[in-house]
């Protein structure tokens, strides 16, 4: 079956692309023939001679920006098989049999719309004018416990979800949601980049001559705020490990490109312990039974952290301010971790089983 995935627009964050690649690569491995729907990227046209300032200011942002991820984007270059369109009117959407609509916060009206420049709806498959073109949600996220659409985006949404032939949420939040909401039946699942081993993902690093990394605290932080850095410091210092970061937005940072992707996943094989404000770093640490604690960001959503913290009885691992800390926190216990992934890793299976 041709299958195409619909999520976030794989660019600058390392859970999006890792979980677009874990979905395609799970659908590959079930037979499918498989694309990742991604937004084509254009340089901003500015007359040089109307504006010469807002050109050269918009030339130099561009480089800087490509410069910054061009790690992240000989990832996807090599390992993503995407099939770039300028909007959802794009002929190129017709040849698929199945949409599979996930994961990450794909539903997240202000993330949607910012990434393909187009409403909400599309996110529930509107463009698609054949009936008889399969349609299924995988993990798809709102990212929030609280409903962001509009009335009028609720009655226009639930009615395209009524035409999905299976339909899950990677957080309970999400199900209830669906439910009280949209009145759609839905059911949880685990997140992509969960449903491949640990193993899966050492052999993309060993594809590459990945050097160790320089300390044993890991730092990834997508808000790295002045509570995010005392409590990296406070830490460091009670547990005697040297911080290191992976994602060089702040601590001891020496450069602004990012590292690639098989350097942030060796963060995770070296760590003794993590501390992030990331879902996904959240979602590694427990994949590699990594010790970890993250700092909620309300802003960004918390249903995410609560559901996948609570399926692995890991729930004392969120707090919120930094005298939340418990420096005698309990020890990650592998084969408890292990079991509940294999669990959740087969129920997870299954849905996509539904997918033919």
């Amino acid at each position: 079956m041709k299958i195409a995935i619909l999520s976030l627009n794989p660019r600058i964050n390392y859970g999006g692309i890792l979980q677009s690649f874990a979905l395609q690569t799970i659908l590959e491995r079930m037979g499918h023939e498989v694309k990742i729907i991604a937004k084509k990227e254009r340089l901003i046209r500015i007359n040089l001679l109307k504006n010469p300032i807002k050109f050269t200011k918009n030339f130099i942002f561009e480089k800087k920006k490509r410069l910054i991820y061009k790690n992240m984007d000989e990832f996807m270059n090599k390992y993503l098989k995407r099939l770039f369109i300028d909007s959802f009117n794009s002929k190129d959407l017709e040849k698929f049999d199945a949409f599979v609509v996930g994961s990450d916060q794909v539903w997240r009206p202000k993330y949607f719309n910012n990434t393909y420049n187009t409403t909400i709806n599309n996110a529930f498959l509107k463009f698609i004018n054949k009936e008889n073109i399969k349609r299924y949600a995988y993990a798809a996220s709102f990212g929030t416990a609280e409903c962001e659409y509009s009335p009028k985006e609720i009655v226009e949404c639930s009615k395209l979800l009524k035409k999905f032939d299976a339909i899950s949420s990677r957080e309970l939040a999400g199900v209830k949601l669906l439910k009280h909401i949209f009145k759609i039946e839905a059911c949880l699942v685990i997140d992509p980049t969960m449903l491949l081993s640990k193993e899966d993902y050492i052999k993309i690093v060993q594809s590459k001559d990945i050097p160790k990394s320089k300390g044993e605290l890991l730092i990834y932080a997508i808000n790295f705020n002045n509570d995010f850095k005392i409590l990296t410091e406070i830490v460091a210092q009670k547990k005697g490990y040297k911080p290191f970061n992976i994602n060089n937005n702040e601590y001891n940072n020496t450069t602004q490109i990012k590292p690639c992707i098989e350097t942030w996943i060796q963060g995770f094989i070296d760590a003794k312990f993590v501390i992030t404000d990331s879902f996904h770093a959240c979602v590694f640490s427990i994949l590699f039974n990594k010790p970890f604690i993250v700092l909620g960001n309300k802003e960004t959503g918390l249903s995410r952290y609560e559901t996948l913290l609570s399926e692995f009885n890991l729930t004392d691992r969120l707090i919120y301010k930094i005298e939340d800390y418990n420096e005698n926190i309990t020890e990650i216990d592998p084969t408890k971790i292990n079991n509940k992934l294999i669990e959740l890793r087969r129920n997870s299976l299954l849905f996509l089983e539904k997918i033919k």
